[in-house]
């Protein structure tokens, strides 16, 4: 026997509506300004001292019987920022001229680390070499208007015979330290 049919409704169709189209504006361009470029200034140049050799100490020959004159008591002075160069010495001189062969180097009262800085000197400048102390590790430098100062020897490059430069009799005395406190005791 064969199975009877069955009646099964068709399903109604559903009445959905369609939805109704939403009125959303069209976004308007903002006016964003073009950014204005930054004025950044150029980074100052610090001040970073060339390191200056370490000078070994030889033993001095003991000093001659030659009075000193008395050294006035004057104001350390500050050292010089940058500095023009001075002319080298004419021709019909025959004392040998040091140029500066670093782009700062400290030009001091005494020959050593331990004096004063008088100014600092830049690559190119020239100076007549006046004297070189025993060890022949400084040397005593003519800044004209008849001021000297003191340069080691290996920051510049020498013109002229090197040999010729007479050794310095009586040479400056280091300044003593001046005793820093410490707590505790």
């Amino acid at each position: 026997p064969e199975p009877e049919p069955t009646n099964t409704p068709e399903p109604e169709p559903t009445n959905t509506p369609e939805p109704e189209p939403t009125n959303t504006p069209e976004p308007e361009p903002t006016n964003t300004p073009e950014p204005e470029p930054t004025n950044t200034p150029e980074p100052e140049p610090t001040n970073t001292p060339e390191p200056e050799p370490t000078a070994t100490t030889e033993p001095e020959p003991e000093p001659t019987a030659t009075a000193a004159p008395e050294a006035e008591a004057t104001a350390t002075p500050e050292p010089e920022a940058e500095s023009t160069a001075t002319p080298a010495p004419e021709a019909e001189s025959d004392l040998p001229v040091a140029t500066v062969a670093r782009p700062r180097v400290n030009l001091r009262t005494g020959p050593g680390t331990d004096f004063p800085v008088i100014r600092v000197v830049v690559e190119g400048e020239s100076y007549p070499i006046l004297a070189k102390n025993s060890a022949g590790d400084w040397y005593m430098l003519d800044r004209g208007n008849g001021q000297i100062g003191w340069i080691s020897a290996p920051l510049v490059t020498v013109s002229g015979d090197a040999d010729a430069i007479p050794v310095v009799a009586n040479l400056p005395t280091p300044p003593v330290p001046t005793p820093t406190p410490t707590s505790g005791g």
